[in-house]
């Protein structure tokens, strides 16, 4: 069985509908379940919202696609945006909170005129250590509230080749992330940065990693290069538990007392309520760094940064 058909019937479909729409899982879930009857009506509108919401930031995405420079190398699309027609096909399955590009430090300029003639407003942020490396650019359209974020880097202790880890697909203006690269980011993204707090990024690793494209060795070398190996081995952990296959977990290759630890800290209790045992919550976000050093001061200057806004 696939990783997202084993995760789908196993544990979204015994769990509370309410639960997995937080989680961003109502378009996957109508998808799963509209042979039968009767049809969730909840789940159903959750399709036609994510349909509705991504075909308009995906038009948005066009537009900039007509506006940019012919001289400089396009934008990289990040996450959810290059995920949707890669690994998706129906545009309701997952849903985008936003839209990630990435681009060379020295063309992130070029956006700021573009984003004015298409209405954008450029958010002022306090800037700090964790998000220096990006801009975010809002605007209202109707009821829905489009934003972009554009990022110079992929986490802010990592220095990247663009050059060496993009491509442009056939058929396509933007760039994306080479394969592995991509879904070390992945992993990265949702255990280094985000602590698993969202269903739908375990989902599209699983989907992923159904697509039996990725070179293992790649991978994991670049995961140690990032210092986000922790992530990895979370998800190789996940995707045991919880997808019902073991080719990244046996890859990675950790001790059984570590597996047990990831295995518990990541109990699909916690998976469904991440903050509800915090202690518990705290512990993983540190778990998964590999530093912990690092963890501790940059948990400090995120503290900081908070308390300056109050």
């Amino acid at each position: 069985m696939i990783r997202t058909e084993f995760f789908t019937k196993n544990f979204l479909a015994q769990s509370s509908s309410q639960e997995l729409i937080n989680h961003g899982m109502g378009g996957w879930l109508y998808n799963f379940q509209k042979q039968k009857n009767p049809i969730s009506v909840a789940y159903q509108n959750e399709w036609l919202k994510t349909t509705y919401r991504n075909h308009l930031i995906k038009s948005e995405l066009n537009q900039i696609q007509n506006l940019w420079s012919k001289s400089a190398p396009s934008p990289i699309l990040l996450k959810g945006i290059s995920l949707i027609d890669f690994l998706y096909k129906d545009y309701g399955l997952r849903p985008l909170s936003d839209c990630d590009l990435l681009i060379e430090p020295e063309h992130m300029d070029l956006f700021n005129p573009i984003f004015e003639k298409m209405g954008y407003y450029l958010l002022k942020e306090k800037k700090w250590r964790g998000n220096n490396f990006k801009r975010t650019f809002k605007k209202k359209l109707g009821l829905n509230e489009v934003v972009f974020e554009v990022h110079t880097r992929l986490f802010y202790h990592v220095n990247f080749s663009f050059y060496e880890s993009t491509m442009i697909k056939k058929n396509s203006f933007f760039r994306t992330l080479l394969p592995e690269v991509e879904f070390t980011y992945l992993c990265g993204h949702v255990g280094f940065q985000h602590t698993f707090v969202k269903l739908f990024w375990l989902l599209d690793l699983l989907a992923y990693l159904d697509l039996k494209i990725l070179n293992y060795d790649k991978v994991l070398s670049l995961a140690k290069k990032w210092k986000i190996f922790n992530s990895l081995k979370a998800v190789s952990i996940l995707e045991k538990n919880y997808g019902g296959n073991s080719s990244l977990f046996k890859k990675v290759r950790m001790g059984w007392f570590e597996s047990q630890l990831f295995s518990f800290l990541l109990a699909w209790n916690q998976l469904l309520k991440p903050n509800s045992v915090k202690w518990r919550y705290y512990f993983l976000k540190h778990k998964l760094k590999d530093q912990p050093i690092e963890s501790f001061k940059y948990g400090a200057l995120w503290l900081i940064q908070k308390l300056q806004k109050k």
